[in-house]
């Protein structure tokens, strides 16, 4: 079992308050750092300890969509290869919980906005891709799921205020960012173009808790109690 995390730091109120309200806290595939990732175990578990999100990837599997990365990094990595979309929908689904998926491709994303919409939960669907025109493709489909490109955006062509221009232009609702590159200076930008920021890799109290300093939308991490304790830390 992992080393318990030292205790979180009250975060300050942040600067720019966060667009969603309260802020997501996704669980990363998830309670992952107590039990297998992308188990139905581990979701069941992340939701009775208070997360409100759940950021997963998905893939086209034979005789349909099932969690996680590609069949290689499976056999290496887990022992769950194989759980079905549509189970964890079964755990999902009606509980409130926004579901975030990690799509390879527009294909993916087409048939998972599918099945979203045939259980009425499309409208608490984020679609997250590192391929931008994925996104874009897929805006021009649904209206209802949010959608989140992967990426570093300062790193982005132009930079990160061009970045957040395209986005608005392209009606591609926000990023998901690796928490170490959140700072309150790009969720200011960002929020200035109405656009969502999620930070994943929070994985400890302290990281949590600077991520809600400084006003993202969501927080994804390993460890669904240190987002949890971080959540109700700023809320005291």
């Amino acid at each position: 079992m992992a080393p318990p995390c030292p205790p979180a730091e009250p975060p300050a109120r942040p600067a720019v308050p966060p667009l969603v309200d309260p802020p997501v806290l996704f669980a990363e595939r998830g309670a992952s750092r107590h039990v297998e990732p992308d188990s139905l175990e581990a979701h069941r578990l992340a939701l009775r300890l208070g997360a409100t999100g759940v950021l997963t990837s998905v893939r086209a599997g034979d005789g349909g969509l099932v969690l996680g990365p590609g069949p290689r990094r499976l056999r290496r990595r887990s022992a769950v290869a194989g759980v079905g979309l549509d189970e964890l929908y079964g755990v999902v689904a009606g509980t409130g919980t926004q579901l975030a998926v990690l799509v390879p491709d527009a294909v993916v994303g087409r048939a998972v906005a599918t099945e979203a919409r045939r259980l009425g939960e499309i409208e608490r669907l984020w679609i997250c891709s590192p391929s931008l025109d994925a996104l874009v493709e897929l805006r021009a489909e649904t209206l209802a799921a949010r959608l989140l490109h992967r990426c570093s955006p300062a790193a982005a062509n132009g930079g990160a205020e061009r970045h957040a221009a395209r986005l608005r232009s392209d009606a591609v609702d926000g990023v998901l960012v690796a928490e170490a590159q959140v700072s309150a200076g790009l969720v200011a930008l960002l929020h200035r173009f109405g656009r969502l920021v999620v930070a994943e890799g929070s994985n400890h109290p302290r990281t949590a808790s600077r991520g809600l300093s400084h006003g993202v939308d969501g927080i994804a991490g390993t460890d669904v109690e240190a987002l949890v304790d971080a959540m109700a830390a700023g809320s005291d």
